[in-house]
């Protein structure tokens, strides 16, 4: 897009709001890796037996828990797998972070948030087995708090941003009619 920044930086110089728009820098955006690593983990088809599993360390949850929109302080999500990585027997993160009794003991002052996340990836992972990839994703984006976030950083760019990734996924839907969230 080399060739629109001299466009943009007339535009700019004129006082209209303008903004490049380039599939490199939707990706490149830490908010748009966090939706699609949040996509990544609710679309799997193995999500019960991987993320819920004693004794798997879910590293997809522990990232998609890092996530702005989680709205999780970082020191609950490393409480958190401190916990889950001393818990005897071994329980899944996923249990773990339903266990308000579990969470208490563990320190974590985020419980709320915390069980709310996980009811929130068992019914955004539900979602995606029961929609096509447009409405699942649309559905995500609400459901998992994405879009609340999104609007909540009142920036014209993420807005922009993540319409262009929703422009993403419709082309790849037109290029290919069974496409799901998995792809």
């Amino acid at each position: 897009n080399w060739e629109g920044q001299g466009i943009e930086s007339e535009l700019t110089r004129a006082g209209i709001p303008s903004y490049i728009e380039s599939n490199r820098n939707i990706f490149e955006d830490k908010s748009v890796v966090d939706f699609l690593n949040y996509l990544k983990t609710v679309s799997r088809t193995e999500l019960s037996r991987m993320a819920f599993a004693p004794g798997v360390v879910d590293e997809e949850i522990i990232h998609a828990l890092f996530s702005a929109f989680s709205g999780i302080p970082a020191i609950d999500v490393y409480k958190l797998a401190d916990l889950h990585a001393s818990t005897r027997p071994r329980a899944s993160l996923f249990s773990i972070m339903t266990d308000r009794l579990r969470l208490e003991q563990g320190g974590i002052s985020s419980i709320e948030s915390i069980c709310k996340f996980a009811e929130s990836l068992a019914d955004c992972a539900a979602t995606v087995r029961q929609k096509n990839a447009p409405q699942a994703f649309e559905a995500v984006a609400r459901e998992s708090g994405f879009l609340n976030y999104i609007v909540s950083l009142n920036s014209r760019k993420a807005i922009l941003k993540f319409n262009a990734l929703f422009n993403e996924l419709k082309s790849s839907v037109q290029s290919k009619a069974d496409y799901t969230l998995s792809d």
